[in-house]
Protein backbone atom coordinates (compact mmCIF):
# COMPACT_ATOMS: atom_id res chain seq x y z
CA UNK A 1 0.00 0.00 0.00
CA UNK A 2 1.22 3.21 -0.98
CA UNK A 3 -0.37 6.76 -1.04
CA UNK A 4 -3.21 7.05 1.49
CA UNK A 5 -6.29 9.34 0.26
CA UNK A 6 -8.79 10.09 3.26
CA UNK A 7 -12.35 11.17 2.57
CA UNK A 8 -11.99 13.67 4.57
CA UNK A 9 -10.24 16.22 2.15
CA UNK A 10 -12.40 17.76 -0.24
CA UNK A 11 -10.40 16.71 -3.38
CA UNK A 12 -10.94 12.95 -2.84
CA UNK A 13 -14.96 13.54 -2.91
CA UNK A 14 -16.95 14.70 -4.87
CA UNK A 15 -20.93 13.30 -4.10
CA UNK A 16 -22.43 11.59 -0.93
CA UNK A 17 -25.67 9.91 -0.62
CA UNK A 18 -27.25 8.89 2.82
CA UNK A 19 -23.86 10.30 4.66
CA UNK A 20 -22.14 12.44 6.63
CA UNK A 21 -18.37 13.06 8.05
CA UNK A 22 -17.42 13.23 11.65
CA UNK A 23 -14.73 13.69 13.49
CA UNK A 24 -13.15 10.28 15.56
CA UNK A 25 -11.88 11.45 18.74
CA UNK A 26 -8.43 10.34 20.12
CA UNK A 27 -8.71 8.01 23.08
CA UNK A 28 -7.40 9.28 26.25
CA UNK A 29 -5.05 7.64 28.46
CA UNK A 30 -6.08 9.00 31.68
CA UNK A 31 -2.81 9.33 33.00
CA UNK A 32 -1.31 12.47 34.34
CA UNK A 33 2.57 12.82 32.75
CA UNK A 34 3.84 15.73 34.54
CA UNK A 35 1.66 17.98 37.49
CA UNK A 36 1.65 21.34 37.64
CA UNK A 37 4.71 22.37 39.95
CA UNK A 38 3.82 24.85 42.45
CA UNK A 39 0.87 22.25 43.91
CA UNK A 40 2.18 19.04 42.14
CA UNK A 41 4.90 16.77 43.39
CA UNK A 42 7.76 17.16 43.16
CA UNK A 43 7.30 20.66 44.28
CA UNK A 44 8.22 23.25 41.87
CA UNK A 45 8.42 26.80 42.73
CA UNK A 46 8.87 28.30 39.31
CA UNK A 47 6.19 26.75 37.55
CA UNK A 48 3.40 28.26 39.66
CA UNK A 49 1.07 28.47 36.95
CA UNK A 50 0.96 26.44 33.52
CA UNK A 51 -1.90 27.96 32.35
CA UNK A 52 -2.43 27.11 28.34
CA UNK A 53 1.40 25.39 28.06
CA UNK A 54 1.02 25.62 24.55
CA UNK A 55 3.31 22.45 24.43
CA UNK A 56 5.54 21.92 21.69
CA UNK A 57 6.61 17.61 21.68
CA UNK A 58 9.09 16.40 19.44
CA UNK A 59 11.53 13.55 19.32
CA UNK A 60 15.16 14.66 19.59
CA UNK A 61 17.33 11.86 17.46
CA UNK A 62 20.71 13.67 18.08
CA UNK A 63 20.23 13.65 22.03
CA UNK A 64 17.70 10.69 21.65
CA UNK A 65 15.33 12.29 24.44
CA UNK A 66 11.64 13.88 23.80
CA UNK A 67 11.40 17.13 24.53
CA UNK A 68 8.51 19.46 25.14
CA UNK A 69 8.88 22.91 25.21
CA UNK A 70 6.26 25.05 26.77
CA UNK A 71 4.82 28.01 28.42
CA UNK A 72 4.64 29.20 32.03
CA UNK A 73 4.03 31.91 34.68
CA UNK A 74 7.04 31.96 37.17
CA UNK A 75 5.48 34.50 39.18
CA UNK A 76 1.43 34.33 39.54
CA UNK A 77 0.98 36.38 42.93
CA UNK A 78 -2.61 35.14 43.01
CA UNK A 79 -1.77 31.16 42.55
CA UNK A 80 0.87 31.47 44.65
CA UNK A 81 -0.79 32.78 47.46
CA UNK A 82 -4.65 31.34 47.11
CA UNK A 83 -4.31 27.56 48.74
CA UNK A 84 -6.06 24.91 46.74
CA UNK A 85 -8.76 24.68 49.20
CA UNK A 86 -9.40 28.20 49.14
CA UNK A 87 -9.48 28.45 45.04
CA UNK A 88 -12.50 26.60 45.45
CA UNK A 89 -14.70 29.80 46.40
CA UNK A 90 -12.38 32.43 45.18
CA UNK A 91 -12.38 34.19 42.00
CA UNK A 92 -9.16 34.31 40.16
CA UNK A 93 -7.87 37.64 39.65
CA UNK A 94 -4.85 38.61 37.80
CA UNK A 95 -2.79 41.25 40.00
CA UNK A 96 -0.23 42.48 37.06
CA UNK A 97 2.72 40.50 39.27
CA UNK A 98 2.52 37.70 36.64
CA UNK A 99 6.05 36.58 34.84
CA UNK A 100 5.96 33.97 31.93
CA UNK A 101 8.91 31.77 30.71
CA UNK A 102 9.47 28.93 28.43
CA UNK A 103 10.94 25.95 29.99
CA UNK A 104 11.67 22.40 28.84
CA UNK A 105 10.72 18.91 30.14
CA UNK A 106 12.56 15.71 28.64
CA UNK A 107 11.45 11.84 28.66
CA UNK A 108 13.56 9.02 27.60
CA UNK A 109 10.61 7.01 26.82
CA UNK A 110 7.70 9.24 26.07
CA UNK A 111 6.87 7.94 29.51
CA UNK A 112 8.33 9.65 31.99
CA UNK A 113 8.76 13.00 32.07
CA UNK A 114 11.46 15.30 34.15
CA UNK A 115 12.14 18.65 34.20
CA UNK A 116 15.80 18.70 34.06
CA UNK A 117 18.59 21.37 36.18
CA UNK A 118 19.63 23.41 33.00
CA UNK A 119 21.86 26.28 34.98
CA UNK A 120 20.42 28.77 32.26
CA UNK A 121 18.60 31.33 33.78
CA UNK A 122 18.62 32.62 37.47
CA UNK A 123 15.26 31.98 39.92
CA UNK A 124 16.00 33.34 43.28
CA UNK A 125 19.60 32.93 43.25
CA UNK A 126 19.48 29.55 42.07
CA UNK A 127 20.23 28.22 38.00
CA UNK A 128 19.11 24.46 39.08
CA UNK A 129 15.30 24.60 37.27
CA UNK A 130 14.57 24.00 33.91
CA UNK A 131 13.54 27.60 32.65
CA UNK A 132 15.32 28.58 29.52
CA UNK A 133 14.01 32.12 28.62
CA UNK A 134 12.08 34.54 31.04
CA UNK A 135 9.59 37.15 30.29
CA UNK A 136 8.38 35.42 27.18
CA UNK A 137 5.63 33.27 26.31
CA UNK A 138 3.72 31.45 23.41
CA UNK A 139 6.61 29.75 22.19
CA UNK A 140 6.94 27.94 19.20
CA UNK A 141 10.04 25.53 18.87
CA UNK A 142 11.15 22.97 16.79
CA UNK A 143 14.76 21.32 15.16
CA UNK A 144 15.23 22.63 11.25
CA UNK A 145 16.51 19.36 9.77
CA UNK A 146 16.95 22.19 6.92
CA UNK A 147 19.34 24.68 8.19
CA UNK A 148 22.79 24.20 7.57
CA UNK A 149 23.97 27.24 10.38
CA UNK A 150 24.45 24.74 13.27
CA UNK A 151 24.21 27.67 15.84
CA UNK A 152 20.69 28.11 14.53
CA UNK A 153 19.75 24.46 14.37
CA UNK A 154 16.76 24.92 16.84
CA UNK A 155 14.57 27.84 16.13
CA UNK A 156 11.87 29.47 18.18
CA UNK A 157 9.15 31.97 17.96
CA UNK A 158 8.05 33.84 21.36
CA UNK A 159 6.22 37.11 22.27
CA UNK A 160 8.52 38.86 23.96
CA UNK A 161 6.93 40.28 27.20
CA UNK A 162 9.86 42.98 27.86
CA UNK A 163 9.16 45.05 24.94
CA UNK A 164 5.79 43.60 23.79
CA UNK A 165 6.93 42.66 20.25
CA UNK A 166 7.02 39.32 18.52
CA UNK A 167 10.40 37.70 18.62
CA UNK A 168 12.78 34.88 17.23
CA UNK A 169 15.74 32.96 18.82
CA UNK A 170 18.41 30.63 17.59
CA UNK A 171 20.54 27.40 19.18
CA UNK A 172 22.54 24.99 18.58
CA UNK A 173 21.94 22.73 21.05
CA UNK A 174 18.41 23.78 22.09
CA UNK A 175 18.78 24.90 25.87
CA UNK A 176 21.65 27.69 25.19
CA UNK A 177 19.70 30.38 23.01
CA UNK A 178 20.00 33.72 21.26
CA UNK A 179 18.71 36.74 22.87
CA UNK A 180 15.08 37.45 21.66
CA UNK A 181 15.33 39.40 18.28
CA UNK A 182 12.71 41.12 17.15
CA UNK A 183 11.36 40.14 13.78
CA UNK A 184 11.49 42.18 11.15
CA UNK A 185 7.98 43.34 9.36
CA UNK A 186 4.05 43.45 10.53
CA UNK A 187 3.65 42.40 14.35
CA UNK A 188 1.29 40.90 15.57
CA UNK A 189 -0.46 40.56 18.85
CA UNK A 190 1.02 36.87 19.31
CA UNK A 191 -0.60 36.36 22.41
CA UNK A 192 -1.62 32.80 21.62
CA UNK A 193 0.83 29.77 21.12
CA UNK A 194 2.73 30.84 18.14
CA UNK A 195 2.99 27.15 16.53
CA UNK A 196 6.16 27.69 13.67
CA UNK A 197 7.50 25.40 10.90
CA UNK A 198 9.16 24.47 7.98
CA UNK A 199 7.10 23.86 5.35
CA UNK A 200 8.47 21.79 2.77
CA UNK A 201 5.56 22.40 0.24
CA UNK A 202 5.53 26.13 0.28
CA UNK A 203 9.67 25.63 1.12
CA UNK A 204 8.89 28.77 3.51
CA UNK A 205 9.19 29.15 7.23
CA UNK A 206 5.29 29.16 8.50
CA UNK A 207 4.10 30.63 12.06
CA UNK A 208 0.17 30.30 13.27
CA UNK A 209 0.08 33.32 15.20
CA UNK A 210 -2.97 35.73 16.25
CA UNK A 211 -4.35 39.26 15.56
CA UNK A 212 -7.54 40.75 17.24
CA UNK A 213 -10.84 41.92 15.07
CA UNK A 214 -13.42 43.70 16.82
CA UNK A 215 -12.61 42.21 19.77
CA UNK A 216 -12.54 38.74 18.43
CA UNK A 217 -9.60 36.38 18.60
CA UNK A 218 -8.41 35.81 14.83
CA UNK A 219 -5.70 32.91 13.64
CA UNK A 220 -3.36 34.75 11.14
CA UNK A 221 -0.50 32.96 8.91
CA UNK A 222 2.72 34.73 8.77
CA UNK A 223 5.65 33.67 6.27
CA UNK A 224 9.10 34.08 5.78
CA UNK A 225 12.13 32.45 4.18
CA UNK A 226 15.48 33.64 6.56
CA UNK A 227 12.50 33.57 9.84
CA UNK A 228 14.15 37.34 10.55
CA UNK A 229 11.76 39.02 7.57
CA UNK A 230 7.89 38.31 8.10
CA UNK A 231 5.38 38.82 5.93
CA UNK A 232 1.66 40.74 7.00
CA UNK A 233 -0.32 38.61 9.08
CA UNK A 234 -2.97 36.80 6.78
CA UNK A 235 -6.18 35.47 8.70
CA UNK A 236 -6.96 31.94 8.12
CA UNK A 237 -9.94 31.21 10.03
CA UNK A 238 -13.17 33.11 11.65
CA UNK A 239 -14.97 31.46 14.40
CA UNK A 240 -18.39 32.52 15.07
CA UNK A 241 -18.56 35.10 17.15
CA UNK A 242 -17.66 35.42 20.76
CA UNK A 243 -18.52 31.83 21.65
CA UNK A 244 -16.46 30.52 19.40
CA UNK A 245 -13.09 32.06 18.93
CA UNK A 246 -10.12 29.82 17.81
CA UNK A 247 -7.70 30.67 20.47
CA UNK A 248 -4.40 28.39 19.20
CA UNK A 249 -3.67 26.18 16.26
CA UNK A 250 -0.30 23.90 16.42
CA UNK A 251 -0.14 22.15 12.40
CA UNK A 252 0.98 18.92 11.57
CA UNK A 253 0.97 17.48 7.57
CA UNK A 254 -0.12 14.13 6.19
CA UNK A 255 -0.35 12.64 3.28
CA UNK A 256 -0.11 16.42 2.02
CA UNK A 257 -2.80 17.77 3.81
CA UNK A 258 -2.51 20.26 6.51
CA UNK A 259 -4.15 19.55 9.92
CA UNK A 260 -4.80 21.63 12.71
CA UNK A 261 -5.44 21.34 16.43
CA UNK A 262 -7.74 24.27 17.46
CA UNK A 263 -8.35 25.12 20.49
CA UNK A 264 -11.90 26.91 21.22
CA UNK A 265 -12.86 29.07 23.11
CA UNK A 266 -16.42 29.95 24.41
CA UNK A 267 -16.57 33.35 26.03
CA UNK A 268 -20.27 34.73 25.56
CA UNK A 269 -23.28 33.30 27.13
CA UNK A 270 -22.14 33.31 30.72
CA UNK A 271 -24.55 30.58 31.30
CA UNK A 272 -23.70 28.10 29.28
CA UNK A 273 -22.61 24.61 30.25
CA UNK A 274 -18.94 25.31 28.45
CA UNK A 275 -18.69 29.02 29.36
CA UNK A 276 -15.28 30.66 29.89
CA UNK A 277 -13.94 26.96 28.45
CA UNK A 278 -11.72 25.76 25.56
CA UNK A 279 -12.32 22.75 23.62
CA UNK A 280 -10.13 20.85 21.09
CA UNK A 281 -11.30 20.30 17.64
CA UNK A 282 -9.88 18.95 13.99
CA UNK A 283 -9.10 21.44 11.30
CA UNK A 284 -8.32 20.68 7.77
CA UNK A 285 -6.69 22.64 4.98
CA UNK A 286 -5.21 21.96 1.38
CA UNK A 287 -2.38 24.75 1.46
CA UNK A 288 -2.36 25.94 5.43
CA UNK A 289 -3.99 29.49 4.58
CA UNK A 290 -7.99 28.37 3.82
CA UNK A 291 -9.10 26.28 6.93
CA UNK A 292 -12.62 24.29 7.59
CA UNK A 293 -13.39 22.23 10.49
CA UNK A 294 -13.66 18.03 10.14
CA UNK A 295 -16.99 18.35 12.17
CA UNK A 296 -18.08 21.86 14.28
CA UNK A 297 -18.42 21.36 18.22
CA UNK A 298 -17.20 17.76 17.90
CA UNK A 299 -14.28 17.26 20.31
CA UNK A 300 -10.92 15.90 18.64
CA UNK A 301 -10.06 15.36 22.16
CA UNK A 302 -12.79 15.56 24.83
CA UNK A 303 -12.99 17.43 27.45
CA UNK A 304 -13.39 15.12 31.15
CA UNK A 305 -15.85 15.67 32.92
CA UNK A 306 -16.69 17.81 35.57
CA UNK A 307 -15.97 21.18 36.99
CA UNK A 308 -13.39 22.90 39.09
CA UNK A 309 -12.89 21.35 42.63
CA UNK A 310 -14.86 18.19 41.81
CA UNK A 311 -13.91 17.12 37.85
CA UNK A 312 -11.20 15.18 36.33
CA UNK A 313 -8.06 16.97 35.48
CA UNK A 314 -8.83 18.27 31.91
CA UNK A 315 -12.76 19.45 32.52
CA UNK A 316 -12.16 22.95 31.74
CA UNK A 317 -9.58 23.75 29.04
CA UNK A 318 -7.05 21.48 26.40
CA UNK A 319 -4.25 22.82 24.63
CA UNK A 320 -2.63 20.40 22.33
CA UNK A 321 0.98 19.62 20.66
CA UNK A 322 1.32 18.45 17.28
CA UNK A 323 1.33 14.31 17.37
CA UNK A 324 4.54 12.10 17.52
CA UNK A 325 4.40 9.66 15.18
CA UNK A 326 4.55 6.18 16.31
CA UNK A 327 4.07 4.17 12.94
CA UNK A 328 0.57 3.43 12.66
CA UNK A 329 -0.25 5.46 15.42
CA UNK A 330 -0.45 9.27 16.38
CA UNK A 331 0.25 10.67 20.20
CA UNK A 332 -1.10 13.80 20.94
CA UNK A 333 0.30 15.09 24.61
CA UNK A 334 -1.47 18.14 25.61
CA UNK A 335 -2.26 20.31 28.86
CA UNK A 336 -5.74 19.46 30.13
CA UNK A 337 -6.67 22.22 32.77
CA UNK A 338 -9.49 21.24 35.29
CA UNK A 339 -10.81 25.30 35.61
CA UNK A 340 -12.30 27.81 33.39
CA UNK A 341 -10.13 29.90 31.10
CA UNK A 342 -9.52 33.01 33.18
CA UNK A 343 -9.91 31.03 36.65
CA UNK A 344 -8.36 29.78 39.09
CA UNK A 345 -7.18 26.28 37.47
CA UNK A 346 -4.04 23.68 37.40
CA UNK A 347 -2.87 22.19 34.34
CA UNK A 348 -1.26 18.84 33.63
CA UNK A 349 0.42 17.07 30.52
CA UNK A 350 -1.87 14.23 29.62
CA UNK A 351 -1.56 12.16 26.49
CA UNK A 352 -4.63 10.43 23.75
CA UNK A 353 -3.96 8.17 20.67
CA UNK A 354 -5.63 7.59 17.67
CA UNK A 355 -4.66 5.61 14.69
CA UNK A 356 -2.81 7.98 11.91
CA UNK A 357 -5.47 7.04 9.47
CA UNK A 358 -8.61 7.19 11.34
CA UNK A 359 -8.81 10.71 12.39
CA UNK A 360 -12.58 11.46 10.58
CA UNK A 361 -14.64 8.79 8.52
CA UNK A 362 -17.96 9.38 6.57
CA UNK A 363 -20.84 7.24 8.96
CA UNK A 364 -23.70 5.35 6.55
CA UNK A 365 -27.23 6.77 7.92
CA UNK A 366 -29.12 3.83 9.68
CA UNK A 367 -31.14 1.14 7.15
CA UNK A 368 -29.82 3.30 3.75
CA UNK A 369 -27.62 2.95 1.63
CA UNK A 370 -25.14 5.21 2.15
CA UNK A 371 -22.44 6.23 -1.59
CA UNK A 372 -18.84 8.58 -2.02
CA UNK A 373 -18.35 9.17 -5.08
CA UNK A 374 -14.93 10.38 -6.23
CA UNK A 375 -14.04 13.26 -8.97
CA UNK A 376 -12.71 12.22 -12.10
CA UNK A 377 -9.41 10.50 -11.76
CA UNK A 378 -6.92 7.98 -12.91
CA UNK A 379 -7.83 3.98 -11.85
CA UNK A 380 -5.78 3.07 -8.86
CA UNK A 381 -3.19 0.43 -9.93
CA UNK A 382 -1.50 -3.06 -7.92
CA UNK A 383 -3.28 -3.02 -4.66
CA UNK A 384 -6.07 -1.20 -3.69
CA UNK A 385 -7.32 -1.13 -0.58
CA UNK A 386 -10.64 0.51 1.67
CA UNK A 387 -9.86 1.74 5.05
CA UNK A 388 -13.14 1.26 7.20
CA UNK A 389 -15.03 -0.18 10.00
CA UNK A 390 -17.69 -1.91 9.30
CA UNK A 391 -19.95 -2.31 12.16
CA UNK A 392 -22.43 -5.58 12.69
CA UNK A 393 -24.10 -6.46 9.48
CA UNK A 394 -22.35 -3.80 7.93
CA UNK A 395 -21.49 -3.94 3.98
CA UNK A 396 -18.88 -2.51 1.49
CA UNK A 397 -18.85 -2.67 -2.08
CA UNK A 398 -16.70 -0.47 -4.98
CA UNK A 399 -17.92 0.47 -8.41
CA UNK A 400 -15.91 2.13 -11.03
CA UNK A 401 -18.03 4.14 -13.09
CA UNK A 402 -16.49 5.87 -16.40
CA UNK A 403 -18.93 8.80 -15.77
CA UNK A 404 -20.87 10.90 -12.96
CA UNK A 405 -23.18 13.51 -13.10
CA UNK A 406 -25.34 15.39 -10.59
CA UNK A 407 -27.99 13.72 -11.43
CA UNK A 408 -27.73 10.58 -12.94
CA UNK A 409 -26.71 7.43 -11.91
CA UNK A 410 -22.97 5.79 -12.24
CA UNK A 411 -22.41 3.91 -15.27
CA UNK A 412 -20.52 1.22 -14.11
CA UNK A 413 -17.50 -0.29 -16.33
CA UNK A 414 -18.30 -3.92 -17.43
CA UNK A 415 -16.87 -6.26 -14.33
CA UNK A 416 -16.33 -3.11 -12.23
CA UNK A 417 -19.73 -2.81 -11.20
CA UNK A 418 -20.07 -3.10 -7.13
CA UNK A 419 -21.97 -6.85 -7.53
CA UNK A 420 -18.90 -7.61 -9.13
CA UNK A 421 -16.53 -6.64 -6.05
CA UNK A 422 -15.37 -8.48 -3.57
CA UNK A 423 -13.58 -7.70 -0.32
CA UNK A 424 -10.36 -9.51 1.38
CA UNK A 425 -9.63 -8.72 5.02
CA UNK A 426 -5.93 -7.81 5.17
CA UNK A 427 -5.66 -6.87 8.35
CA UNK A 428 -7.53 -4.52 11.01
CA UNK A 429 -10.27 -2.35 9.41
CA UNK A 430 -8.27 -2.48 5.86
CA UNK A 431 -9.97 -4.72 3.03
CA UNK A 432 -8.56 -5.69 -0.29
CA UNK A 433 -10.94 -4.66 -3.15
CA UNK A 434 -11.26 -7.31 -5.81
CA UNK A 435 -12.56 -7.10 -9.30
CA UNK A 436 -14.31 -9.37 -11.33
CA UNK A 437 -12.47 -7.15 -14.29
CA UNK A 438 -8.58 -6.03 -14.91
CA UNK A 439 -7.79 -3.27 -13.64
CA UNK A 440 -4.59 -3.27 -15.10
CA UNK A 441 -6.74 -2.80 -18.72
CA UNK A 442 -8.70 0.72 -17.49
CA UNK A 443 -7.09 3.62 -18.81
CA UNK A 444 -9.50 6.42 -19.23
CA UNK A 445 -10.16 8.81 -16.51
CA UNK A 446 -13.14 7.36 -13.74
CA UNK A 447 -14.89 8.05 -10.80
CA UNK A 448 -14.68 5.44 -7.79
CA UNK A 449 -18.16 4.43 -5.91
CA UNK A 450 -17.94 3.51 -2.73
CA UNK A 451 -21.05 2.06 -1.23
CA UNK A 452 -21.69 0.93 2.24
CA UNK A 453 -24.00 0.23 5.21
CA UNK A 454 -23.60 0.07 8.62
CA UNK A 455 -19.99 1.07 8.66
CA UNK A 456 -17.34 4.01 9.09
CA UNK A 457 -15.10 5.11 5.74
CA UNK A 458 -11.73 5.96 6.26
CA UNK A 459 -9.98 6.54 3.37
CA UNK A 460 -8.43 4.48 0.80
CA UNK A 461 -4.68 3.28 -0.24
CA UNK A 462 -3.25 2.96 -3.80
Amino acid sequence: MKEFNPFLFAPNVRFTENTHLRVCQAKKDNKIYLEEGLTGTPHVQWEQRIDNGYPNVFYDSEYKEYRMYYSVFIRDDSHRETSLEDRKNTVYRETGTRESAILLAVSKDGETWERPNLGVCDYGGNRDNNILIRCAHGAGVFRDEHETDAERKYKMVIHNDRNHHMAVCFSADGIHWSDPCDWIGCDPAGDTHNYAWFDEKVGKYRVITRIWTDNQRIPALCESDDFLHWSDPCEVYRGDGIDDQLYSMPVFIKDGIYYGLGSFFHGGERNAEDFDCVDLELLVSGNGKNWNRVERKAPFIERGKGHYGNGEADCGCIYSSAPLDDGDEYRFFYFGGNGQHTNFRETSLMCAKIHRDELAAYVSEKGKLSRIITPMRDMPKDEFCVRAKLHENGNIRVGVSEFFTIHKQPQYLNGFSPCECTLEEMSENVYRVKFKGDISTVCDKICLVFEFTDAEMFGFYE
